[in-house]
């Protein structure tokens, strides 16, 4: 005579407890495209400051004519950068004209 069948469940198995991991499989091209969504989103959020700022732009934080400064610049009396005939001011040139205006 036989031995009837014991049937034995499957335990389940256990999630981690977070339940953030995946197995997910996808295309190079399909990740690529997550992180440009996550980078630009990420960067809309907080724009990185600006490098450098036009006459106009380096003007309206001194709080001086855009003239003036064009001028002082023409002049060599003020540091600036020159990308071809572009004139840029960095932040670090605009604190440099406040600090030569304080000492004066």
């Amino acid at each position: 005579m036989t031995q009837p069948t014991k049937i034995i469940p499957l335990k389940k198995p256990e999630a981690p407890a977070d339940d953030s991991r995946l197995l997910v499989t996808m295309s190079v091209a399909e990740l690529k495209q997550i992180v440009r969504d996550e980078v630009a989103a990420a960067l809309a959020k907080e724009r990185p400051s600006r490098l450098t700022f036009d006459t106009k732009q380096a003007a309206e934080i001194l709080n001086v004519p855009a003239t003036w400064l064009a001028m002082k610049a023409r002049e060599g009396q003020v540091p600036f950068k020159r990308f071809g005939h572009y004139v840029r001011f960095s932040m670090e040139d605009i604190q440099q004209i406040m600090e030569a205006v304080k000492t004066r």
